[in-house]
């Protein structure tokens, strides 16, 4: 983080941009300029981004997630067009009338036209991922045979045409706003007509110019670059739909190594790897190994938050309410008798009563032993 600041803290092309009355743009101008000249000038190697692998063209991305993220791009280029106002409204109407009733596994759909890049469709927080792409693949085929009258279509232009009505200035909260936004305009080198040039854009739409841009979609569909963000398992199992699936994170697809799928610890192990409760680094689990208090600390605190956190935000939670010690050697073993009084402590803590009681306190617990607390406080909270 030292060396992006070191890189940040340049006044070489910096401009400090201020909106306000007279007095106020006197004032701010001097403190500008005396944060500008505090700023370094040393010059720095610009980054050399030529070695970087050129991404594939269908490319899965494993990530700890039991949802997905499909994605579908194209850009202008292949399009053959150039950005305009009138497409903001098109992907509104094909998100509303077609992409979100037609992808009932995705929790929402985002649907643009980035005004510098191109065309995207994004399902997240998916189930699917052939269906998905099968219904992003055929929206061409939705608007070339649309059914809408310009009534109906004018309400979707109204909506898009928000972005482009100038603020009125009605405070000085507004002139502000609108002030910056020319300051953004002017430093972005956009045309200083773009607002009215959008209005023109929406205003020439009729039902008729919307089925025209099918053909953009079947652009998506056939040249489009394809990505998906999702669990391991999921993405192995519709590995042909991918030129390469990356796992930068080494995260196993839920077969493991040393936790056959008959064995009895097969569903407790399962169940904490899932949560990310304990780490299965390249699907070995080390089902025999000492559980230790570290294992310990992220558990409860998991436990309690419904999902994992760090080993030391899990011990300084803990800590403050006396559950471990601030001290706890994280890699010492676990014993029946240390997991039991705390997992008993937090139950008190929670107000439920305490049900954990051990034969032997000084016995060490294995990994795999000690998969089956998490997992069975979690079935006696939900029954």
């Amino acid at each position: 983080m030292k060396r992006v600041r070191g890189l940040l803290a340049d006044s070489r092309g910096a401009v400090a941009a201020f909106a306000g009355n007279e007095d106020s743009i006197a004032l701010n101008g001097r403190l500008a300029d005396a944060f500008l000249s505090r700023l370094g000038t040393e010059s720095h190697e610009p980054a050399d981004y030529s070695s970087l692998p050129v991404p594939a063209a269908r490319e899965g991305l494993v990530i700890d997630s039991n949802v997905l993220y499909n994605l579908i791009f194209v850009g202008f280029g292949t399009l053959d067009i150039q950005y305009s106002a009138d497409l903001d409204a098109l992907a509104e109407l094909v998100t509303d009338k077609y992409l979100r009733p037609g992808m009932e596994t995705a929790y929402n759909v985002m649907h643009g036209f980035s005004d510098s890049l191109g065309m995207y469709i994004v399902s997240y927080r998916d189930s699917e991922i052939r269906s998905s792409f099968e219904a992003m693949e055929q929206a061409g085929s939705f608007v070339a045979g649309l059914d809408m009258g310009q009534e109906e279509l004018d309400g979707y232009i109204s909506s898009a045409a928000g972005y482009y009505s100038p603020v009125s200035a009605e405070n000085s909260l507004d002139a502000v706003f609108n002030a910056v936004s020319d300051i953004i305009d002017y430093l972005e080198g956009d045309d200083p007509l773009w607002r009215q040039q959008g209005m023109k854009s929406l205003e020439a739409m009729t039902p008729e110019s919307v089925r025209a841009y099918a053909p953009l979609y079947t652009v998506l569909a056939e040249k489009g670059v394809r990505s998906t963000a999702g669990g391991a398992e999921i993405l192995e199992q519709n590995a042909d739909l991918y030129d390469v699936i990356l796992n930068p994170f080494h995260i196993f697809p839920g077969v493991f190594q040393d936790v056959p799928e008959d064995h009895p610890r097969y569903n407790a192990v399962r169940f904490v790897t899932d949560k990310q409760i304990m780490p299965a680094p390249d699907g070995v689990f080390g089902v025999d190994l000492p559980a230790t208090e570290g294992d310990l600390a992220v558990a409860l605190t998991a436990l309690v938050f419904g999902e994992a956190y760090s080993l030391e935000t899990s011990l300084q939670f803990l800590a403050g309410y006396d559950i471990m010690k601030a001290d706890t050697d994280p890699g010492a073993a676990l014993t029946a008798g240390t997991a039991a009084d705390r997992l008993n402590a937090l139950a008190s803590l929670a107000r439920l009563k305490p049900q954990y009681a051990v034969a032997d306190a000084d016995a060490v617990l294995t990994r795999g032993e000690f998969a089956e607390i998490p997992m069975n406080w979690n079935d006696w909270i939900a029954n």
